[in-house]
């Protein structure tokens, strides 16, 4: 009876229209996204510490790579506003003597350049997959240093998949949120009673 009455509902499932739905937008994976940091054990900004870029982030690339330059300066700027947000004044180059620690910034795009620079300089590697993608890996590594010693006191890297053809609003959303991850192991300052 069972069987029967299943098919007798072939007729019906075969009227169904399926219908494949193509997602718009950015790819899942494109909001995966790594962050790590280490810091001296000396390293203990406090209320009022002045950070000072030394100048425009580096880039590192391999040839051929897209590189829009003015999402690396925006990123730039992002870094900057997110260490503002948590207490710190940030200087720019040219007032950088001025400063408690100094900021070096670079941007790795491509998966080679990623992996080997990150292990070979830093130590350590974010450990983003690109999987089955087709995306390629992009790094910002910021470094703190002591103005005095010039000794890196904080090291750190966000890592991100990288899709070029996003819109302008979606890269700079991106950004901004991989600048807050940057600097997120940072201690918050908090103003003077």
């Amino acid at each position: 009876m069972r069987i029967a009455l299943l098919l007798s509902a072939l007729p019906l499932l075969a009227a169904c229209v399926t219908e494949t739905v193509t997602p718009t937008g950015p790819a899942p994976e494109l909001s995966f996204s790594s962050a790590i940091a280490t810091r001296e054990p000396g390293f203990q900004p406090k209320t009022g510490t002045r950070l000072g870029w030394t100048g425009e982030l580096v880039v590192s690339a391999p040839v051929n790579f897209p590189v829009d330059g003015e999402l690396v300066a925006y990123t730039q700027q992002q870094i900057s506003s997110a260490l503002a947000a948590r207490g710190y004044t940030v200087l720019p180059a040219n007032a950088a003597a001025n400063a408690d620690y100094l900021l070096m910034g670079l941007v790795l795009l491509g998966d080679d350049i990623n992996d080997q620079t990150l292990r070979d300089k830093l130590g350590f590697d974010p450990g983003i997959s690109t999987g089955h993608t087709g995306l390629q890996k992009g790094s910002v590594v910021l470094l703190i240093k002591d103005a005095n010693t010039r000794l890196p006191q904080w090291p750190a890297v966000v890592q991100m998949l990288l899709q070029p053809e996003l819109a302008k609003d979606e890269r700079e959303l991106r950004v901004r949120k991989g600048a807050e991850k940057l600097v997120s192991s940072l201690p918050v300052l908090t103003a003077a009673p």
